[in-house]
């Protein structure tokens, strides 16, 4: 009789202790997600331009027809920054949206930015990739990439996408816990925002040196370009389903001949051969790594000035446009 009612307490104890658990749990969900909806509202308070934040989320639109989306690392950034996207505009009268990611994202970050934008119901008759080589090099500019997250208010459409492209579990934890800081609370959009001046006064080797090994972790691994290389295929295919045309473009700067520069041009030459369908080229690419070598035109060794935007939209991408409108127009 006492060895049924010892077994009967236990169960009652355990059973209270189960119950404790759920409504503790129960309680955390709440408190949890009634916090995570505050921020959520607290963080849309303020309309940024394009100039005025990093963060693709708060730039690409809802059910909108463009003619430009500009994917890529800061070099395509820069198009946008110090109210350059004005000068791209004015120049080429064309509408765009830039989504490029500063800070060095590479392809699966540039993937998620593209899904991003048609997921969101919009349109675009052409994209720009601007493609470095140094993307295809580690997982430092891909599955590890930190800031893709530290810039991008929190969206439950962009957290599933970094958790189907295989982000590292550390970038996941820091989505959410930079959305906990002074710095992210008390966001807003810079003011006084003016055109970048700046420039450098002559090019230097051991500055450019020095650059190349930041961005090139170790030599690339044929296996490791191949896999992140998938990506770039997968974005092109995804770009012609949506009738639009990509251009890849290798960006310029005054670091001279990169390391894996030939074996990107390899796989970039091929896709365009391979993409050549009813008399249209699907995918288009143009080298413009010499294209501007007056360092005048840059603030670093590898990002445009205001002038430099100027310049390289003016002499090459206005060009460019025009030959590709230019079926259209007839």
């Amino acid at each position: 009789m006492k060895k049924g009612s010892s077994t009967l307490s236990s169960s009652k104890e355990t059973v209270s202790f189960f119950n404790l658990f759920l409504k503790l749990l129960l309680i955390q969900c709440v408190v949890g997600t009634a916090f995570f909806s505050s921020i959520y509202v607290w963080e849309r308070r303020h309309a940024y331009a394009p100039y005025q934040t990093e963060s693709i989320l708060r730039v690409i639109p809802y059910q909108q027809n463009v003619d430009l989306l500009i994917l890529g690392t800061s070099h395509g950034r820069i198009y946008s920054r110090n109210r350059n996207e004005e000068i791209v505009e004015g120049i080429l009268q064309k509408r765009i949206v830039n989504a490029s990611i500063g800070g060095g994202g590479g392809v699966i970050p540039a993937q998620v930015s593209l899904e991003t934008f048609f997921a969101r119901g919009n349109k675009t008759r052409y994209v720009i990739y601007f493609l470095d080589a140094w993307v295809f090099n580690s997982t430092k500019w891909n599955e590890d990439f930190f800031p893709m997250t530290e810039e991008e208010p929190l969206e439950w459409d962009f957290f599933t996408r970094l958790l189907d492209h295989g982000f590292s579990r550390s970038v996941l934890i820091a989505y959410f816990r930079s959305k906990l800081t002074s710095r992210w609370l008390t966001m807003r959009p810079s003011a006084g925002v003016e055109l970048r001046r700046e420039y450098l006064a002559r090019r230097d080797p051991e500055a450019v040196a020095k650059r190349l090994g930041v961005l090139y972790q170790g030599k690339t691994s044929e296996i490791v370009f191949q896999r992140y290389w998938q990506h770039v295929l997968t974005m092109a295919h995804m770009i012609a389903n949506q009738n639009a045309q990509l251009l890849l473009i290798m960006p310029p700067s005054l670091l001279g001949t990169e390391p894996d520069t030939e074996l990107l041009s390899k796989h970039v030459n091929d896709l365009v051969s391979r993409s050549f369908e009813g008399g249209q080229m699907q995918v288009i690419f143009k080298d413009f790594s010499t294209a501007i070598q007056d360092p005048h035109l840059y603030y670093d060794h590898d990002h445009l000035n205001s002038a430099g935007i100027q310049a390289i939209t003016e002499n090459y991408l206005k060009p460019l446009f025009a030959e590709l409108d230019e079926p259209a127009i007839r």
